[in-house]
């Protein structure tokens, strides 16, 4: 997943998922749209389509009006949000977030009851930046992975307090004549 470069000329594409039509509109005064780039989707099945054809930025799952027939709905959105950023905007029901945190997904929650303008503003900041600095480190251990199973040398990474080996290259296995099963987790 590339990510996106800040600029002043690049807006934020948001998703509104599940949300009413009175909170995307309070939401899209909240935030304006300078910064922004907005879709919503009333339907979880229409959110679920988006997110499939079009890469957005932050999701927003608009939660205060879910019952316990649209919290499946909700997971369903979740999964196909592939780890992108979502906020969960509740009704002073705390129970909800902590379900969907519960569901283990990269969430941020808000309340309705005291989000503004530049709160909402800052958590999506937030969370696209958190969202940035979690792929770059995915991205910076796949490269490293490669280059220590590639490398000509003989690798092996172990922790310094107790010797548990982590990892080793399969120039180290040849050398040595062990696989790969025998040495992880052992100690040094």
């Amino acid at each position: 997943m590339k990510t996106r470069k800040t600029s002043q000329n690049v807006k934020r594409r948001i998703l509104f998922a599940m949300a009413s039509p009175s909170h995307v509109r309070k939401i899209r005064a909240m935030l304006g749209s300078d910064d922004f780039s907005f879709s919503s989707a009333l339907d979880p099945n229409a959110a679920i389509e988006r997110l499939k054809k079009k890469k957005f930025d932050v999701i927003i799952l608009d939660a205060a009006p879910w019952r316990s027939n649209r919290k499946v709905p909700g997971r369903k959105i979740m999964k196909a949000a592939s780890g992108r950023p979502i906020i969960v905007l509740t009704e002073g029901g705390e129970a909800t977030a902590k379900a969907m945190k519960a569901f283990g997904h990269n969430l941020w929650d808000l309340s309705w009851e005291y989000v503004d303008g530049e709160l909402l503003k800052s958590t999506i900041s937030s969370a696209v930046s958190f969202d940035q600095e979690r792929v770059a480190l995915r991205d910076g251990e796949e490269r490293f992975s490669k280059i220590l199973q590639l490398g000509p040398g003989l690798y092996i990474i172990s922790r310094v307090k107790n010797g548990l080996i982590s990892d080793v290259n399969e120039a180290w296995l040849a050398a040595f004549g062990f696989r790969r099963k025998e040495v992880i987790g052992k100690t040094t």
